[in-house]
């Protein structure tokens, strides 16, 4: 009788632990929805207002911000797709490329060429003023400097072409 006790308490606990992962964990492949503006920025960026100094979101139309730093190896395991988006960028319309590092500037542009990575400014800035909290992060901007889309963690495939799909110019 013990047994079955101690198996079903160990089962409880396994289905609890799971459950609490599934809503605790944030799937790397998934868009974040929208939530109200009252949210911090910290906890989910999108409908959140940008700041970034040096950056004209209304002359860009639509910039794909990415938050990104040295050392990360999510960073450097991205970049074939990071190289990808480039390649396809003729596709994507007037979107700009805007990374945006903890690291001062060269050292992110260092980090970016050994990446093969192209974009078409470097800031240094804090991640978490850009609502980011963890690294890679892929943040849709629209020409008022509100976040539309936001993809953190390394993409699986899947959501590599969903990035792809929302960026192309129908």
């Amino acid at each position: 009788m013990r047994r079955v006790v101690d198996a079903g308490i160990l089962l409880a606990a396994v289905v609890l632990g799971f459950s609490l992962g599934r809503t605790t964990l944030p799937d790397p492949g998934r868009t974040v929805p929208a939530r109200s503006a009252s949210r911090s920025a910290l906890t989910d960026p999108i409908g959140q207002k940008l700041s970034l100094p040096g950056v004209d979101w209304d002359k860009n139309g639509r910039t794909l911000v990415f938050a990104l730093q040295t050392g990360c190896r999510f960073c450097s395991e991205s970049g074939p797709f990071y190289r990808r988006l480039a390649e396809q960028r003729p596709r994507f319309g007037e979107t700009q490329f805007v990374a945006v590092l903890p690291q001062p500037v060269e050292e992110s542009k260092e980090f970016l060429s050994q990446l093969g990575v192209h974009v078409d400014d470097v800031k240094q800035g804090s991640l978490s003023n850009i609502g980011v909290r963890g690294t890679p992060t892929l943040l849709l901007v629209n020409a008022t400097g509100v976040v539309t889309e936001a993809w953190p963690g390394k993409l699986r495939p899947e959501a590599e072409e969903a990035v792809l799909s929302r960026l192309r110019i129908k």
